[in-house]
């Protein structure tokens, strides 16, 4: 059974894009009587959207805004969009199992995993500064502790935005 603390989810910004609209419009559609399948933030966390779900109701949502456009009445042009919103759907889902889309909570683990690696990394250098050069003095390997503690911290605080507009490096 796969657990579902692995399923694929979208933020809010990714939700909205995919769904090509505003995160604003996104929020707004919260309140409808039939709303996106969310799970709530808690604790810090954002709410996340299920991405199977929240593309099946999206395909719903786009087809029901079709027949009430008046669209309805041109059967193809219901059915190319139908089509097209399927089509999605499948490529999306095509891409998980290519491995081009992975759950954040592994990507969260494997970059803590990283930055414990760098800190220990970084904890040792005092070490091995003082068997490579033993004229130094304690004073001088404190300064060169702080100064790594400085740089661990900095690094810790840094915030990473991703903007999804744009194309990964090839």
């Amino acid at each position: 059974m796969k657990d579902e603390s692995q399923e694929m989810t979208f933020n809010q910004r990714e939700a909205a894009h995919v769904a090509s609209t505003s995160e604003r419009t996104l929020r707004n559609w919260n309140s409808l009587k039939n709303p996106p399948p969310c799970i709530p933030g808690r604790r810090g966390k954002p709410a996340v959207y299920p991405a199977r779900d929240f593309i099946a109701w999206l395909i719903d949502y786009r087809l029901g805004q079709i027949a009430g456009s008046g669209e309805a009445g041109d059967p193809q042009q219901a059915k190319a969009r139908l089509d097209r919103l399927r089509g999605d759907q499948v490529e999306f889902e095509l891409a998980i199992k290519r491995g081009e889309y992975a759950p954040v909570d592994a990507l969260a683990y494997a970059v803590g995993d990283m930055a414990g690696q760098i800190r220990s990394i970084f904890e040792g250098i005092p070490k091995r500064i003082k068997q490579s050069l033993p004229s130094l003095r304690a004073r001088e390997i404190k300064i060169l502790e702080r100064e790594l503690v400085k740089a661990m911290n900095c690094a810790a605080e840094i915030q990473t935005t991703f903007d999804i507009e744009e194309e990964p490096p090839q």
